[in-house]
């Protein structure tokens, strides 16, 4: 099973992790060997956030999305909801949860890194081999978002907008048409595909106003964000076979999404081999400041696209300080950038 959901007992023990401190220590356990290695709870030894629930440092997350199936009993209005969920207790339990693949462009991508040694021009190679991929790359260079203006080729899109923002758009384009759709819930991947994009575009956005993140980074972080909800879409969709194409209620599914996708999309981060940075985002844009020190501007800035993007009229409320959010320092500690000058640049390109 995925380290992520890993039930560890017995003579295999808890290994001892971090405290993790306000000045953003690594999370992993003391010894864990690189960043990619599976940690087996997840990264931070932080209380509960009230709506989107991760599992503190000392409980396995296994058991813990069980327990939130549990607790969702209540919320079944039929015998198929409850075999839903029964079924899901079981997926989760055997370690069979199924996790979206990623194109094979996306996945060689992806296990690039800044400190590459590949010229633009091999980057710009890499994604050329497809023209599909690649004139969809340009085309959202050529976007507002970037601010660049006019990109003409590939290797001009790099030199201009740098490794991290091509490969995040070029990751992104890939993944758009291989893993936003899911049998039976095309209208919601659809939406979440175009919710993502969204998110991806103006976190980058913030990024630049900020000066204190990436906003190829944050390109990548915002397009990943949700991907716990591809993972819940997808099993249920696959447990339509034994359902004779029944779904579940309209009530369970979004609940289901609303409080596994954090912890399922960290599943699908460990499983795919995304950066550990994007893992924070993934896991904790509901609650950015119970991310580490180091980690939380990123985080809360994907956090803002998200709020706004999903609920624009907040913005008055953000704008005056008065939204929620921004009284919890669990969302927005006081120490992240001031607000004012990112929302004027999310504004200007909304």
């Amino acid at each position: 099973m995925f380290g992520w959901l890993r039930r560890r007992s017995g003579s295999q023990g808890a290994k001892t992790v971090r405290k993790v401190a306000d000045e953003g220590k690594d999370p992993r356990p003391v010894d864990s060997p690189t960043p990619t290695a599976s940690p087996r709870a997840l990264p931070n030894a932080v209380p509960e956030p009230p709506d989107r629930p991760l599992p503190p440092i000392d409980q396995e997350v296994g058991p813990f999305v069980q327990e939130r199936l549990e607790e969702l009993t209540a919320l079944a209005m039929n015998p198929l909801d409850r075999r839903i969920l029964v079924q899901l207790h079981e997926v989760i339990g055997q370690g069979t949860l199924e996790i979206p693949m990623v194109p094979d462009v996306a996945g060689r991508l992806l296990s690039l890194d800044s400190d590459s040694e590949l010229s633009n021009l091999e980057v710009a190679g890499m994604i050329g081999r497809d023209q599909e991929l690649s004139a969809r790359v340009l085309q959202v260079a050529n976007s507002p978002a970037t601010g660049v203006g006019h990109v003409q080729d590939l290797d001009q899109c790099v030199s201009l907008l740098g490794f991290e923002m091509v490969r995040g758009i070029a990751v992104g384009v890939a993944m758009s048409e291989a893993v936003f759709r899911v049998p039976g819930y095309e209208t919601e991947t659809r939406a979440l595909r175009f919710h993502s994009e969204q998110v991806a575009a103006q976190a980058a956005v913030l990024a630049r106003a900020s000066k204190e993140a990436s906003p190829g980074e944050l390109y990548m972080a915002g397009l990943f964000h949700d991907v716990g909800q591809l993972v819940v879409y997808l099993n249920l969709s696959r447990m339509r076979a034994h359902t004779r194409g029944g779904r579940p209620t309209s009530l369970l599914v979004k609940k289901l999404v609303e409080e596994l996708h954090p912890v399922l999309g960290l599943s699908f981060a460990e499983a795919r081999g995304l950066p550990e940075a994007l893992r924070w985002s993934i896991g904790y844009h509901h609650a950015p400041g119970l991310a580490p020190g180091k980690h939380q501007t990123a985080v809360a800035l994907v956090a803002l696209a998200d709020v706004l993007d999903e609920d624009a009229e907040a913005l008055p409320a953000f704008e005056d300080e008065s939204h929620p959010l921004l009284l919890d320092p669990s969302f927005w500690p006081e120490d992240l950038p001031e607000i004012a000058g990112l929302l004027e640049a999310w504004k200007a390109t909304a």
